[in-house]
């Protein structure tokens, strides 16, 4: 499958190479057309055959799935720049409204009524965003196994058709096992305002390699 990750950081460049390593054809994408970091980064992975870099509409328009993995604060409108490439296709929404007003407390720029993938989505109208993946770090976005089996993934959209793909996609190629539907894109609002809880635990770990796990009520 050709997948587009928009998104030069550490999430995106998990994301991209993740996804190459699982089989996939990746683009990963910046503002500009060029990136000599990104480039020399592909050839030290050994992707150079699988990964490659563009900008964000160049990498869109050639992608069947798209990632999004920006800045909470620029999502908006990178979802803006690329709206014509990404008509009927898959939106991953990776992002988070995270701010942090005085340098320590964090801060959601958008929450309870709305969500930034709402956002996105009122951005993108004729795509299919799907948001995941947002609620762990980026290593264990792609490496789920490395702290084992029973924790969660989520998944929320207004497609069930889209929520489908992208979980089978998560567990084809990431490992994925135990991934929650929570439905329409309001499920979005509750996996963002997460970053509260996951920020807190961060800092009582001290490292990002965790994640929650479900227990429920056993059946009779």
């Amino acid at each position: 499958m050709k997948i587009s990750v928009l998104g030069t950081g550490d999430v995106g460049r998990s994301i991209a190479e993740g996804f190459a390593r699982a089989g996939h054809t990746v683009t990963i994408a910046g503002r500009s057309p060029e990136n000599e970091e990104i480039t020399r980064y592909i050839a030290d992975c050994g992707l150079s055959g699988t990964l490659r870099y563009a900008d964000f509409c160049a990498a869109a328009g050639k992608g069947e799935i798209v990632v999004l993995c920006v800045s909470g604060a620029y999502a908006v409108s990178v979802a803006e720049t690329v709206r014509e490439f990404v008509h009927e296709k898959i939106v991953i929404d990776v992002t988070n409204p995270l701010e942090f007003p005085d340098g320590s407390t964090l801060r959601l720029s958008v929450a309870n009524d709305d969500s930034l993938s709402e956002q996105i989505q009122r951005a993108l109208p004729s795509a299919y965003v799907v948001k995941s993946l947002n609620t762990v770090n980026s290593h264990v976005m792609t490496h789920p196994k490395e702290i084992g089996d029973n924790h969660l993934m989520f998944v929320a959209g207004n497609s069930e058709k889209a929520r489908s793909a992208v979980r089978s996609l998560l567990a084809d190629s990431f490992g994925w096992q135990d991934i929650v539907d929570l439905g329409d894109l309001t499920g979005a609002r509750a996996m963002e305002s997460h970053l509260h809880l996951w920020l807190h635990l961060w800092r009582h770990l001290g490292h990002a390699r965790f994640n929650i796990a479900l227990v429920t009520e056993a059946n009779d």
